[in-house]
């Protein structure tokens, strides 16, 4: 697992380093807590450093590629599964929507999920596609 550091802002000093497992994606902060995803893990690692506490949480998907959040959900894209897993934010798996193909990007925005899915698990399919979850 790689660590990650706190670093003051006063003295340019490591406080408090993190393992956060394989292969760490891109982090998320949300509300003063940092999210990262740990690919080579398949867990995703929550960061509160002005408690200086660390929590792992494991996912049902493979391969948690990337994360984002609302205020009351945590959403996670992974790249070895090909699904969109929706997690309360204990962690606690909601629901999960397979997406048949490997996905490359996502958006979130006004509760709708645009999800780019760049290749198909299927051999004859050559072509990747937008898949859109919403309410409507």
């Amino acid at each position: 697992a790689l660590p990650i550091s706190m670093v003051s802002r006063w003295s340019n000093e490591p406080k408090r380093s993190f393992r956060i497992g394989r292969y760490p994606g891109q982090p998320v902060v949300h509300d003063g807590i940092i999210w990262i995803p740990s690919t080579g893990s398949h867990q995703i690692v929550r960061i509160d450093p002005h408690h200086e506490q660390i929590d792992y949480f494991c996912t049902e998907g493979r391969g948690p590629l990337q994360v984002f959040l609302t205020d009351d959900y945590l959403y996670v894209i992974h790249a070895i599964s090909g699904e969109i897993e929706k997690m309360d934010l204990g962690g606690k798996t909601i629901s999960v929507v397979e997406l048949n193909g490997y996905p490359s990007d996502v958006l979130l925005r006004d509760g709708t999920i645009a999800v780019i899915v760049e290749q198909s698990w299927d051999p004859t399919c050559r072509n990747g596609w937008l898949t859109i979850l919403g309410d409507s």
